[in-house]
């Protein structure tokens, strides 16, 4: 069964550059390990209210919630990875993860 994961992520108050390296460093890690990072949609806000503008929204398809978790259970070995969750970690106000179910 085909799954979505969504990310809603809430940058802190001139964090936002900062979150955009972060996010960076993730592709470069996902090339340096032999392949091209995961066909990951990023959305910032249009049209805004208040501080949303700070909202980045990643949005992947998987071809199974298994796939989902071998790549998590894969990503906890690599010290590398925990680095840049510990780098999410001291950027980011709010982080609200969805999964769905593809319907075609």
């Amino acid at each position: 069964m085909k799954m979505m994961l969504r990310e809603i992520s809430k940058v802190l108050p001139g964090k936002l550059a900062e979150a955009q390296e972060i996010e960076k460093m993730e592709r470069e890690l996902a090339e340096r390990r032999g392949g091209p990072p995961p066909a990951v949609t990023r959305y910032i806000p249009f049209a805004r209210h208040g501080d949303r503008m700070q909202t980045i929204v990643h949005q992947v398809e998987l071809p199974s919630l298994a796939a989902l978790a071998a790549g998590l259970e894969k990503s906890r070995e690599n010290p590398e990875i925990r680095d840049i969750e510990a780098k999410w970690e001291a950027v980011l106000e709010s982080h609200i993860i969805e999964l769905y179910i593809v319907v075609e």
